[in-house]
């Protein structure tokens, strides 16, 4: 279960029912809404999924083969062609890096290899971010993310915070090797719903249980939920240290 899935459930979301598009194209897509109806309720061209799935492909190749410049072309014409930005950083360049790891895994890929993805996805997320739907509406409730302390490694982290902020939280990145207390103190202060902290490093497993304690402490954990996450954090290490919820991957 991915981290927005963890969370949904902790909140008690429930995913909007889909339809199938309303149109007569032929189209066999389901959807939330109409894929052809425009603002003037005009049904228009369907839009070409072949077209969505061959740049998709091609940002997660870019992001595999280390190619930032790709990257920046393929996003730059992904939003040209009216695609909504939230695929193309889950579905392309998310994608991607879960393909790098992989080969990392295999012992095809090096570490310095991995890193020259992550940066091909930065380079993506530079475009596609600041495309991402706002929540004008009402407040949003706050969360808190980081990384714990000992631990830098950040990409999981970042990919998650742009998850939450998409699923509607007010989020507060700590960034990365995030001294214990300051995850509660930053949760009083903004008065959090949330606390998501992640690791890739076993030897800092053991912090996050200690920001569980502390936030019992402050007498504020019945407030907040706790969501933990990474490499090699599992549901049993979760249900040890009191956390709400778990996710291995973004």
């Amino acid at each position: 279960m991915g981290f927005i899935d963890s969370i949904k459930k902790l909140f008690g979301c429930k995913t909007e029912e889909k339809t199938e598009c309303c149109c007569s194209c032929g189209c066999t897509e389901e959807k939330t809404e109409c894929c052809c109806c425009g603002e003037n309720n005009e049904k228009e061209t369907c839009v070409n999924m072949a077209n969505k799935e061959e740049l998709l492909k091609k940002l997660s190749d870019a992001v595999v083969e280390m190619e930032d410049d790709t990257v920046v072309e393929v996003a730059k014409e992904y939003l040209g062609e009216g695609m909504p930005a939230y695929d193309g950083i889950m579905e392309g360049l998310v994608d991607g890096m879960n393909r790098a790891s992989q080969l990392y895994d295999e012992e095809e890929y090096f570490v310095t290899d991995v890193l020259l993805c992550s940066d091909a996805m930065y380079s993506g997320l530079e475009i596609l971010t600041p495309h991402l739907p706002k929540d004008e509406g009402n407040a949003k409730p706050a969360g808190v993310i980081g990384v714990v302390e000992g631990d830098t490694h950040d990409i999981g982290k970042n990919l998650v915070k742009i998850m939450l902020e998409t699923a509607g939280f007010e989020i507060y990145d700590l960034g990365r090797d995030v001294p214990l207390q300051a995850y509660v103190d930053k949760a009083k202060e903004v008065n959090a719903k949330l606390v998501a902290m992640s690791t890739l490093m076993t030897t800092t497993m053991p912090g996050m249980q200690t920001v569980v304690e502390k936030l019992k402490e402050a007498g504020i954990r019945e407030n907040v939920k706790v969501i933990v996450g990474g490499g090699p954090i599992s549901q049993r290490f979760a249900d040890q240290i009191g956390a709400d919820g778990y996710s291995d991957t973004a």
